[in-house]
């Protein structure tokens, strides 16, 4: 019950709040054990919680982590055809003061979701190779159920389309066959050769036998076909926003 009151009042308070007093804390720690000249380790602690606190050091750390599990256990490398599950759990650092997990952190575990689906897919190693890279151009996410804290989930991942410009992956939050969120993801090929720079470069190199099959059609996709057309028109009304502010600076 004590444990539980006293999560429940550090949730309650607002995020800058807790990274403040944590940088504070930390940043503190560290110029207290340089004063004092000892215990050499409390510096290090110091560094860890500032970093954590104000360089989102355990992003950069779960990355490596995702990283280095998959390559010291290493899979058969599987289609882009097949699915992706990665399980997850909703930590004390992923909720806010509802006590389920905030919205930007669906968003957050969809981008290692992504990786371990491009990585086990054999796309990052061809991406490396040809020094080319996938960037998220756009995005949507529709939220469905919350998750609590400590709730065990997967997200599963796909390919469900790709054009002669970008590729569109889907990623379902789930629980017990129960769908609480589901994304859409929109990636473009930058950098490198120019050969690589097209879906289909990359499927060439990486899974032929689906580049023959081709995409499927988006008229079995509604929900997709009307967001690839907002993002279109989206580009369109921008454009037009620009072209009319560049008119009013010149006048």
């Amino acid at each position: 019950i004590t444990f539980n009151r006293l999560s429940s009042k550090i949730m309650a308070s607002p995020p800058a709040q807790i990274v403040l007093f944590g940088s504070f804390a930390g940043t503190a720690t560290a110029l207290g054990s340089l004063r004092v000249g000892r215990h050499t380790a409390a510096i290090g602690l110091g560094l860890v919680v500032a970093i954590f606190c104000v360089a989102d050091g355990s992003h950069f750390i779960r990355v490596a982590l995702g990283d280095l599990s998959r390559f010291l256990w290493r899979r058969k490398q599987r289609s882009l055809k097949e699915e992706d599950r990665a399980k997850y759990i909703v930590g004390p650092w992923d909720v806010d003061r509802n006590k389920h997990m905030n919205n930007a952190k669906f968003i957050r575990i969809g981008n290692y979701a992504r990786r371990s689906f491009w990585a086990n897919a054999g796309v990052w190693n061809v991406a490396l190779a040809n020094r080319v890279n996938l960037i998220v151009t756009a995005t949507t996410i529709r939220y469905r159920r919350e998750l609590r804290l400590f709730t065990s989930y997967q997200v599963i991942s796909r390919l469900i389309y790709w054009d002669d410009k970008c590729f569109y992956s889907e990623h379902k939050f789930v629980v017990n066959n129960f769908v609480h969120a589901v994304q859409l993801v929109k990636y473009r090929v930058v950098g490198g050769q120019a050969t690589m720079r097209m879906p289909r470069d990359l499927l060439s190199a990486v899974d032929p036998g689906l580049l023959k099959e081709g995409p499927p059609s988006l008229e079995s996709m509604p929900e997709l076909k009307a967001w690839i057309e907002y993002d279109h028109l989206s580009s369109i009304a921008l454009r037009s926003t620009n072209q009319l502010d560049n008119m009013v600076t010149s006048i």
